[in-house]
Parts: C-alpha cells; structure tokens; sequence
C-alpha cells in the first residue's frame, strides 16, 4: 500500500510539472440491466476508485470497483450477486466539459465478464458525470457513474 501511494505521489509531482494533470476520485453509480443480462437482474450499485491521466485533449483511465446487483428473485449459486471490476480505457476532449471514451476490462464473479464500454460525459470543477453502455457478451447494461476528483483543479 505504501509502495502504491509512493507512486500516486510521483506521478501527480511529475504531471504538475510537465502540465499535464493527474487525478484521483471516487465515484458512485448505477448499472442497469439490459436484455438477456436484465431477466434475473433489477440494478447494480456501484463504488469505485477512479483514476485520469490528462495529456492535452488525451486522457488515460483507469478504475477499481466493485457493484452490487439487486433482483427480486433469488439468485443461482453459481451467479454471486455482487462482482469486482477492473478497467482501463481513453477519452478525447472535444471541449472543455465534453468528452467522449471507451473503456475496457473485466468483471470478476460474473459470467460474461470482458466488457466494452462506450462513453460519453462531462467535467465540471471536480465532478464527473459518466454515461455509457456495456454491449458485450450476455452483459448489456447501462452505466451512469458521477466521480468526484480530489484535490484541486
């Protein structure tokens, strides 16, 4: 853990001086089922550790979370309820609060796990607002995400 921060340190110290800008978050969000994935599933909620890497209009990103999937019936044992997510992805800035992206990664604990995920949101000071949507294998689902960066902008 140590070792993490360390790093976390140096690369911000190192992106301060060479202007570009890195960031640390939190977000809370909602994924909401879809087709196929949506017939034994309600909603998931979610929280994550966000991270962003700003290059100019280029941003590198990357998350570590973990959803909470909600349904009325019960669920398979094969099919745990909650699962982790990794992910990884890019965004271009076509403005100053407009972005579009994709990410990519794995979720742990749940079949069909490798998802895509176009994006589209916006910034605002230190929010994030985050839509996208997962398409791939029997894992279609909604995903609204709002990030709060710490720090200063």
């Amino acid at each position: 853990m140590r070792q993490l921060l360390s790093i976390l340190m140096v690369v911000s110290a190192a992106s301060n001086l060479l202007g570009q800008k890195f960031q640390v978050g939190n977000s809370l969000g909602v994924d909401i089922p879809k087709k196929e994935f949506a017939e034994n599933l309600e909603w998931g909620l979610a929280f994550n550790l966000n991270m962003e890497y700003q290059w100019k209009s280029i941003s590198a990103t990357g998350e570590i979370g973990w959803v909470r999937w909600f349904s009325d019936e019960l669920f398979d044992p094969e099919t745990p309820p909650d699962a982790w997510a990794l992910l990884a992805g890019l965004r271009w800035r076509s403005a100053k609060l407009l972005y579009v992206g994709a990410k990519t990664g794995y979720y742990f604990n749940y079949p069909g796990s490798l998802v895509l995920i176009p994006e589209i949101g916006a910034t605002y000071n230190q929010f994030d607002l985050n839509i996208g949507y997962s398409a791939l294998q029997n894992s279609e689902f909604l995903r609204i995400r709002i990030t709060y960066f710490w720090g200063d902008q």
